[in-house]
Formats: C-alpha cells, structure tokens, sequence
C-alpha cells in the first residue's frame, strides 16, 4: 500500500496476489508491522470474506498489538542511519 517514502502509492489499499489458502482454512492470523487507520487490516478481511480473521501488529489499531505502549511513530533501524553513542 505505501512506497519507500511512506506515502500511499494508490488510493485505497489493494490485493497484490491472491490468497491461494488451502482448502478447509476456517480462521487466518492477518500480521501486519503498524495499522494507523486499519485500511490495509479491512481491506484484507473483506477479501477473505466469510474466515474468521484475527489481526496482530507490532503498534497500532489491531486485535492483538504487541507493543501498545508505544504512541509516536516507529523508527525503522533500517530507515536511518545507524547511530552510535560512545
């Protein structure tokens, strides 16, 4: 959904490939690193319909977050330099 610059590259969010689950698949844990608005985490649930989808983020709006604490924006190490404090 979002480019290098973090900005989205369409307007909504949309399906790169099909899901391709097996046959049987009833319930589907949906990760995704941060949810802000949860476009992307609805986007992928309406796709898969009538399963019972679970949603779990590093931060954001989810069902499972694992670091709720955490209110501004994530720093990816690999966004930035490297920084080193002697």
């Amino acid at each position: 959904y979002r480019g290098e610059d973090n900005r989205p590259r369409y307007a909504e969010p949309r399906l790169q490939r099909d899901s391709n689950l097996p046959t049987g698949t009833r319930h589907v844990l949906l990760v995704d690193d941060v949810s802000v608005t949860g476009r992307t985490l609805d986007a992928a649930r309406r796709h898969l319909g009538p399963l019972v989808v679970t949603t779990m983020v590093l931060k954001g709006a989810a069902d499972i977050v694992l670091f709720p604490a955490i209110s501004s924006c994530v720093a990816w190490p690999w966004k930035q330099p490297a920084r080193i404090t002697i």
